[in-house]
C-alpha cells in the first residue's frame, strides 16, 4: 500500500471517528472538551518549540520569552483562581504530577485512599516504587468521610517522614480534609489529589483543599477542569513549591508549550464564568442521578441526594449486565464508563456531567438525557430511535465548549 493511500485512510478515518462523536452525548467522568481557540495552540509551531527561560532572553533558547510571560501569567491566574502560593505547570499529566509530588515530599511513609475506598491504584504502587511504605487512610464506613482519629493513630505509629496523599478516581462525594488538617502533626505532609475534581474546586462547588489546611494540591486539567491533556501542582509555601521543581527537572525536560497556550486560553474564556460552570456541574449531575431515580433505575447515594461533585454512580447489575447496558447506552448516543465501582461492590455505570455542562447543558437537558439512558437501560425503545433523540440534544449544545475568539477577546 502507498504511503499516499496510507494518508487517505488515516484522514479518513479521523473524519469518521469526528462525525461519529459529534453523534454522542460523551458522559465519560475523566473526559472534557476543549474550545476550537484553544485546540488551535496545538497547530502551531510552539507546540514543537523547547523552552528553559525566565521570561527573559536566553540565548541558548532565544525566541521563547513570550510563551515563558504565558506560562508565567498561567500560573499566576490559577495561584489566584485555587489559593495557592504558588503553581507549577509542568507535570505532563496527572499522574506525573503525582509522580512529583511523591518524589518531592522524600516520604519514607505514604499513607494513601484504598483502591477499595474509590482510591487510585497507581499511587501505592508508585510510592512503593519510589521507596516508602505504604499504609492506607481510613475512611469512615458509612458517610465515606475521614476517619481522622483512626488516620492519626496510624500516623504516630509511624517513623516518618509522613505523606498523607488523599486521592479518589472514583467518588460521588469528595473528601474533605478541614478536620484533618487541623490535627496532624506540622511535620506531616497533608496532599490533595484533585484531579477530578479540580473545575469544582475553581468555581467554589467543592471545598478547597489548599483553604481548609492541605499543604500542597495536584492534579490533571482535563476532567472537571476543561482544560488541555496536561497536569499541575499548586503549594501553600515555597519550601514544597521547590521542592516540585526540583522533582521537576528529574522527571520532566520538555513540558510541551502548546499544551500551556491551550491552558491560557481556556483560562481567559473562563475567567467570568467558573462559578457558573461548577455550580451547573453539581446541579445537573444531580437532575441527571434524580430523574434516572424516578424513572426505576437504581442510583447510589439517595440518601444523601446521590452525588456532591461531577460523577454519578448507575447500579444496574439487577436489570442487565452493566457491559451489556454500556453497548446499549452507546446504541443509543450515550457514552458512559461500565467500571468496578468500590462504592458498589461491583461492576456499575459511572457518568460524568462536566463535558455536557461545558457545552451548555442545563438541568432540563440533564433529566432528558436520564429519560433516553433509562430507556436503553431497559430496551423498551429501539436505539435508532433513542439515538435520534441524543443527536437533537447534542445540536443544541455548543459542540466544542465555550465562546469563539471574538467573544474571548472582545
Amino acid at each position: 500500500m502507498s504511503h499516499l493511500n496510507v494518508l487517505n485512510e488515516l484522514i479518513e478515518g479521523l473524519q469518521r471517528e469526528q462525525e461519529r462523536s459529534r453523534e454522542v452525548l460523551h458522559m465519560v467522568p475523566s473526559e472534557n472538551v476543549l474550545s476550537p481557540l484553544a485546540r488551535s495552540a496545538y497547530s502551531g509551531t510552539l507546540q514543537a518549540r523547547y523552552s528553559f527561560g525566565n521570561g527573559q532572553f536566553n540565548p541558548s533558547w532565544p525566541m521563547m520569552d513570550w510563551f515563558e510571560q504565558v506560562e508565567r501569567d498561567s500560573e499566576e491566574e490559577l495561584s489566584s483562581l485555587l489559593g495557592a502560593e504558588y503553581v507549577s505547570l509542568r507535570p505532563l499529566s496527572g499522574m506525573n504530577a503525582m509522580t512529583v509530588a511523591l518524589a518531592a515530599s522524600g516520604a519514607k511513609d505514604v499513607m494513601s485512599v484504598a483502591v477499595s475506598d474509590g482510591g487510585h491504584a497507581v499511587t501505592s504502587q508508585m510510592a512503593q516504587k519510589l521507596g516508602a511504605r505504604v499504609h492506607m487512610i481510613s475512611l469512615d464506613p458509612i458517610s465515606g468521610e475521614i476517619d481522622v482519629d483512626a488516620t492519626l493513630q496510624t500516623v504516630e505509629r509511624l517513623a516518618g517522614p509522613t505523606l498523607i496523599y488523599l486521592d479518589q478516581y472514583c467518588t460521588v462525594r469528595p473528601l474533605r480534609v478541614a478536620q484533618l488538617a487541623a490535627r496532624i502533626p506540622p511535620n506531616v505532609i497533608l496532599h490533595y489529589d484533585a484531579s477530578h475534581i479540580l473545575g469544582l474546586v475553581a468555581g467554589g462547588a467543592v471545598a478547597n483543599p489548599l483553604v481548609d489546611g492541605a499543604r500542597s494540591l495536584g492534579g490533571s486539567l482535563h476532567k472537571s477542569f476543561p482544560g488541555p491533556l496536561r497536569g499541575m501542582l499548586a503549594s501553600r509555601d515555597r519550601v514544597s513549591h521547590e521542592a516540585f521543581g526540583a522533582e521537576s527537572a528529574r522527571w520532566i525536560s520538555h513540558h510541551q508549550p502548546g499544551h500551556t497556550l491551550a491552558l491560557a486560553i481556556t483560562l481567559a474564556e473562563m475567567r467570568n464564568g467558573w462559578q457558573h460552570y461548577a455550580l451547573s456541574v453539581v446541579r445537573n449531575a444531580k437532575a441527571f442521578a434524580q430523574a434516572l431515580w424516578a424513572l426505576g433505575i437504581p442510583v447510589h447515594g439517595a440518601e444523601f441526594g446521590f452525588t456532591e461533585c461531577h460523577q454519578v454512580f448507575i447500579d444496574v447489575s439487577d436489570i442487565v449486565d452493566p457491559e451489556y447496558a454500556s453497548r446499549c447506552l452507546l446504541d443509543a448516543g450515550i457514552r458512559m464508563n461500565a467500571i468496578d465501582i468500590p462504592q458498589l461492590g461491583r461492576v456499575g455505570l459511572r457518568a460524568g456531567l462536566q463535558e455536557l455542562t461545558r457545552r451548555g447543558l442545563d438541568e432540563s437537558g440533564a433529566r432528558s438525557i436520564a429519560e433516553i439512558a433509562a430507556s436503553a437501560i431497559v430496551r423498551d425503545v429501539d436505539s435508532l430511535t433513542l439515538k435520534r433523540r441524543s443527536i437533537s440534544i447534542s445540536e443544541q449544545l455548543a459542540w466544542e465548549g465555550l465562546p469563539s475568539s471574538a467573544k474571548v477577546f472582545s
